[in-house]
């Protein structure tokens, strides 16, 4: 938000504004990335009601910022544990210091921007302001989202600055799962490898890759798991991480199990992966490594077809064609 046009207003003032917005834009986000709708896939009723009544408060903050709440005469001042109204009643006492109504009509037009940018991603449409929803993750991927990001992998299967710009990325990495699961399939048939799975360990031998992501979306997709499946779960577990829990103990003493067969019992230097994905950006991390196992993919098809195909073909685009008539193969409505 620009409050250029208000510097004649005390600069302390409109700072308190500024974060007051900042910090009510980050709790309106929150209900976008962290939907009621996952806390009941997770079997979490608390969890469940918390999210409801912070989805529920957005229609209340016109109203917040409009009436806040302020301290008494006895400096007692009512507060809510519900991020989403209390930091609207914050804006709205930053507010009533200034005693602008010029910047409060300002800030109620750019909140309820703020608020339709939200609820428009929510269903899937990131245009305009809700573009920024790119940059969060959100587990629960919107169909539409996947059906339009194949059509855009169609178009240019190795990736484009729009796949990362302009849609959900979690979206864009289901799609993108099967696509990588796609071109692995094509790779393993045309130059008779055991399997998809030993593909993407030959790319890595030829040039450094997320081995350890391609491997486990493959054998995921492998063992019959669907990509939406796939993605939300992982997803999940990295955000979990991110929060300070782990949803699968289990998992992670299996691992150290194996890290103690090679590292005996000394294990303090010995640095452990409590989840696949980057916890500060899940979904984003997840689509980079998938877009580079296709591009790993290509790199082994190149490598085994350097001498078959005449000097005139392209390589690249014998590769490509194949992988897009694979995913056809698998997806008519592609």
């Amino acid at each position: 938000m620009i409050l250029g046009e208000f510097s004649q207003l005390d600069a302390g003032d409109l700072s308190l504004v500024t974060r007051a917005l900042t910090q009510l834009a980050k709790a309106l986000w929150t209900t976008y990335s962290e939907p009621s709708s996952a806390a009941v896939d997770a079997h979490d009723p608390d969890e469940h009601w918390r999210r409801e009544k912070h989805e529920s408060a957005i229609d209340e903050v016109r109203a917040s910022i409009s009436s806040p709440n302020r301290p008494d005469d006895a400096g007692m001042m009512l507060t809510y544990y519900n991020p989403v109204i209390e930091n609207a009643h914050a804006v709205g006492r930053a507010l009533h210091a200034v005693e602008d109504p010029n910047l409060l009509a300002v800030v109620t037009e750019d909140v309820d921007r703020e608020i339709d940018a939200v609820r428009r991603a929510v269903l899937g449409d990131m245009s305009g302001r809700a573009a920024q929803a790119a940059t969060l993750t959100r587990a629960e991927a919107s169909p539409t989202q996947v059906e339009e990001v194949h059509r855009a992998l169609e178009v240019n299967p190795l990736g484009s600055r729009e796949l990362f710009e302009v849609f959900e990325p979690a979206a864009a990495a289901v799609a993108a799962a099967e696509w990588l699961h796609a071109a692995a399939r094509v790779v393993a048939t045309d130059c008779a490898y055991e399997s998809p799975r030993s593909v993407v360990i030959e790319a890595d031998a030829i040039e450094a890759m997320p081995v350890e992501t391609m491997t486990a979306i493959i054998s995921a997709l492998e063992a019959g798991e669907g990509a939406q499946t796939l993605v939300t779960r992982l997803l999940r577990e990295t955000n979990a991480v991110a929060r300070g829990s782990l949803d699968h103990p289990s998992d992670l003493l299996r691992t150290l199990n194996r890290v103690a067969e090679y590292a005996g019992d000394d294990l303090s230097q010995v640095r452990v992966r409590l989840c696949l994905l980057d916890p500060r950006r899940p979904a984003q991390d997840l689509l980079e490594d998938l877009i580079e196992g296709i591009r790993g993919c290509l790199l082994v098809f190149e490598d085994e077809n350097v001498d078959v195909y005449e000097e005139e073909d392209s390589v690249e685009e014998i590769f490509l064609d194949l992988l897009r008539v694979e995913v056809r193969s698998h997806r008519p409505q592609a």
